[in-house]
């Protein structure tokens, strides 16, 4: 076995995909914070939504340094009653950084019931 040091083992124990799942059961004009002060650096790699009825716009944001940015691909997506996976555009916009925070904001929803959301991701280091 090679011995690891102490950030080579934190880089493996927080390297990997992982995922952001939230249910809304009657979302509206709102923001919903999915991650105060993400624990680690990490990429968003795509997004899934549904709702059971009806219909709402959901935009993924970050918010760092007291700045908000949509993540493109992400901002405006139009959910439905069919399940879709929207990919995140790799442009550094995906990218947060550790203490950075993670949101949603839905609007102009049409009867929306029971929003499911799913935010895939990639955690890029060990720093906590």
């Amino acid at each position: 076995m090679v011995a690891q040091n102490a950030t080579q083992r934190a880089v493996i124990r927080y390297s990997g995909n992982d995922t952001y799942p939230l249910f809304i059961e009657s979302p509206g004009n709102k923001i919903f914070i999915l991650d105060i002060a993400v624990p680690t650096n990490m990429n968003v790699a795509s997004v899934t939504v549904k709702t059971l009825s009806g219909t709402i716009t959901v935009n993924v944001q970050k918010v760092s340094g007291g700045v908000t940015t949509s993540l493109t691909g992400a901002s405006a997506i139009a959910v439905t009653s069919t399940v879709q996976t929207v990919a995140v555009t790799n442009d550094g916009n995906n990218v947060l950084a550790a203490g950075d925070t993670l949101q949603i904001t839905t609007s102009a929803g049409a009867a929306p019931a029971d929003l499911a959301l799913t935010v895939n991701f990639l955690r890029t280091s060990g720093n906590q």
